[in-house]
């Protein structure tokens, strides 16, 4: 399994709920790339920190946090506006049964949930 479709389907859920729930059609695709970069460079992040406290090789935390987001942001401008666009995952995605939808969106709320929580710890 590719790892990368868990971050496809938090983007293409993102972009979905910024297009039909509230409108932005315009500017869905820019809000997914934003808010999945937001949660990737959490993860980042959280196992910078795990490897920090045990070899402490990084002094400023939140300047890190700064440069891995926007490496990460423009990774994901590349892969979602280059090699997927919000178009194909629509194509994809959008007729799938209502109770495979509801199982994918509990993964991605688990999986936002965690990224978040383990940041902290």
């Amino acid at each position: 399994m590719n790892p990368l479709r868990l971050f496809d389907y938090v983007f293409y859920t993102i972009a979905s709920l910024y297009d039909k729930v509230f409108n932005y059609n315009q500017t869905c695709e820019e809000a997914g790339i934003g808010i999945v970069s937001i949660f990737q460079a959490c993860n980042v992040c959280t196992i910078a920190d795990w490897l920090n406290d045990k070899y402490s090789f990084f002094k400023e935390r939140y300047f890190y946090l700064i440069i891995v987001y926007l490496i990460i942001i423009g990774l994901n401008i590349i892969r979602y506006k280059k090699v997927i666009r919000y178009k194909d995952l629509v194509l994809k995605w959008d007729e799938e049964k209502t109770i495979v939808k509801i199982i994918k969106i509990g993964f991605v709320i688990v999986y936002i949930f965690s990224s978040t929580i383990l940041l902290g710890i």
